[in-house]
């Protein structure tokens, strides 16, 4: 039973994720084409905005944990490291890797980093047992 409610943890997570990421690209086109924002404030408010949502509905729906200032920052840190993360092996393995292979790196790292994510925010962040 326990891994049938993970398994449900986890595309809860992946709908969440996928929601978000549409958000991200809708606001990001809303405010650079209708706007007339910069491209890079654009896409960091819509980041902000999406961190937002995915802290939300990671905490409310996701792993159903309540909110707490400790919650928070360990969301934080976690959400920055792995963003840097992400960042430095993207750049890092298009840089002297694979470096015709931009969007397949892309996919990678991404999908990498969206279980990881899932990892650390069921074991380390929201950190609620399931009871059996």
């Amino acid at each position: 039973m326990i891994k049938f409610q993970k398994i449900i943890k986890l595309l809860k997570f992946l709908f969440f994720w996928w929601m978000t990421f549409l958000i991200n690209m809708w606001l990001t086109y809303l405010l650079v084409e209708i706007f007339s924002i910069s491209r890079y404030y654009s896409y960091f408010i819509s980041v902000f905005l999406v961190a937002l949502i995915n802290f939300i509905t990671s905490l409310k729906f996701t792993f159903k944990a309540s909110y707490s200032h400790k919650i928070l920052l360990k969301y934080s840190i976690a959400l920055i490291s792995m963003t840097i993360l992400n960042y430095l092996l993207t750049n890092l393995s298009t840089s002297y890797v694979w470096e015709k292979y931009l969007y397949i790196v892309i996919f990678l790292v991404t999908t990498f980093f969206f279980f990881a994510k899932f990892y650390v925010y069921d074991k380390f962040v929201f950190n609620k047992k399931i009871k059996a």
